[in-house]
């Protein structure tokens, strides 16, 4: 599995995907957090770097997933924006 370079500390899980490779999965205020302290960044130039340089990579398909965590209320603004999932058992019309 490929790993992000110095982040092996914000690795929260692996990710299971259908026919495709495992993946780590990464928490995004963590990597923030390892970029604040290790390279004394600002947050605002950690988000920057991350943005850029890790969330702007694609590797193919064993490139890491990176998590960010959300606020029940940011939950609840994307569910209103999103339509819902429809499985193919249910009555469309």
């Amino acid at each position: 599995m490929i790993t992000w370079d110095n982040f092996d500390d914000a690795i929260i899980g692996i990710g299971n995907r259908c026919g495709m490779p495992d993946v780590y999965v990464y928490s995004y205020e963590k990597m923030l957090t390892i970029l604040m302290k290790e390279d004394n960044l600002t947050e605002r130039d950690a988000i920057d770097y991350l943005e850029y340089n890790v969330l702007g990579s694609y590797v193919g398909e064993a490139t890491p997933v990176i998590v960010r965590s959300i606020e029940p209320d940011e939950r609840f603004e994307l569910e209103r924006q999103t339509e819902p999932y429809r499985t193919d058992k249910e009555d469309i019309n």
